[in-house]
């Protein structure tokens, strides 16, 4: 299957009391004309520095695989998935990507699985998320969201962030300061 979409990343919390973490999450649009379909897969943790090491990411490289969660969806549907491979290469044009990726899906009635969904798609980066309900302490400005994004990932390749109806964006910076 053919699809395009986005991946992001987002600070939050596990639980109550954990600390705040960055999670990365990719969702695809599939192409169909005759459902409407979609993958996504949310909560990955990876160990990278910048946004730029998207460009050669595996499966292997989520740091804590039980965090994560995929979904698929047939019309509106949502079904578990289990992530069986991946793998994101650079794109020709800054902060896009390719992605490969193969989901099994278990029926709606909790069955045998469908055969396993083989993807390719093309992905951009859309940036860096702050929800200042979703960290501790909070925080209300984007000095705090760019100081606390900064604790856990190089902020020198985003843009400064930009308040979107309730959350802090970290735009890619496609050009190198300079």
């Amino acid at each position: 299957m053919i699809g395009q979409g986005y991946i992001y990343a987002h600070v939050a919390r596990v639980h109550e009391g954990a600390d705040n973490q960055l999670f990365w999450g990719l969702h695809v649009a599939l192409d169909s004309s005759d459902h409407v379909l979609a993958v996504s897969c949310d909560w990955m943790t990876l160990a990278m520095a910048s946004w730029r090491g998207l460009g050669e990411l595996s499966l292997s490289d989520v740091v804590k695989p039980e965090l994560m969660g995929c979904s698929f969806y047939i019309d509106g549907e949502h079904l578990l998935a289990r992530l069986l491979s991946l793998s994101v290469t650079a794109g020709e044009k800054p902060a896009t990507f390719h992605a490969t990726l193969s989901m099994e899906v278990p029926t709606a009635d909790g069955g045998a699985s469908l055969p396993p969904l083989d993807i390719e798609a093309a992905l951009r980066f859309d940036g860096y998320i702050v929800v200042p309900g979703n960290i501790t302490p909070p925080i209300s400005d984007e000095e705090a969201a760019t100081r606390l994004l900064g604790t856990l990932i190089d902020t020198t390749s985003v843009a400064a962030p930009v308040w979107d109806r309730f959350r802090f964006v970290f735009a890619p910076r496609l050009v190198e300061a300079g």
